[in-house]
């Protein structure tokens, strides 16, 4: 397989394993906030309302900072996924005629075995899948960062609505979710139409 198709086949692989661990980066790095009030009230004999709200404002101020830089991220990884596998599948089509063009359809070798081509659509609608979880990702997030305290659409009680803490678990358990019905699965389907295409032209 010439380095340029191996290139085209690989990329889509890559930027979703690199979605699954931008996934599990968030995860591990978020999660520890759930666990600050129990250590300021352990460590420093804080009040636990005192220690909840000192971890609120930092929270606050943490992704006010950090989350357009994180959206930013995902902005261009999965719809710069989305374009790599959807030029796999036109390229790839028995009847490509950019493929013919260049000669490179049939047995020049750009052409997809139907079980990767299934792979690579699953592939891509996993990937697609992952932003219907975004609107209501997006506003618990940016309830988090308005340093102002907007209210957000996913709270359920007024007090809970400027509870950063709160809002994080209600968000991490969203991102738990779309990591394992989403982003995960789309990660082995383009595994498994990569490692199909070359065994295919092996």
């Amino acid at each position: 397989m010439a380095f340029g198709l191996l290139l085209l086949r690989s990329t889509p692989m890559v930027l979703s394993a690199a979605a699954v661990q931008f996934d599990y980066s968030q995860y591990l790095f978020l999660r520890s906030f759930l666990d600050l009030p129990a250590d300021l009230e352990q460590k420093n004999g804080a009040a636990p309302p005192e220690s909840r709200s000192q971890v609120n404002t930092v929270l606050g101020h943490f992704i006010h900072r950090q989350f357009p830089a994180g959206l930013s991220a995902i902005l261009t990884l999965y719809p710069l996924t989305w374009v790599v596998a959807g030029a796999n599948l036109a390229l790839g089509h028995p009847a490509s005629r950019l493929a013919a063009l260049l000669g490179l359809d049939g047995d020049g070798g750009l052409g997809i075995a139907p079980a990767a081509r299934r792979l690579y659509i699953a592939g891509l609608v996993c990937s697609v899948g992952h932003m219907l979880f975004g609107p209501r990702a997006l506003d618990l997030m940016q309830t988090i960062g308005a340093l102002g305290g907007k209210a957000g659409k996913d709270t359920e009680t007024p007090e809970k609505k400027h509870d950063n803490l709160h809002l994080l678990q209600t968000w991490l358990q969203l991102h738990l979710t779309r990591t394992f019905l989403a982003d995960v699965p789309g990660w082995l389907c383009f595994t498994g139409a990569f490692l199909l295409s070359v065994a295919r032209s092996g």
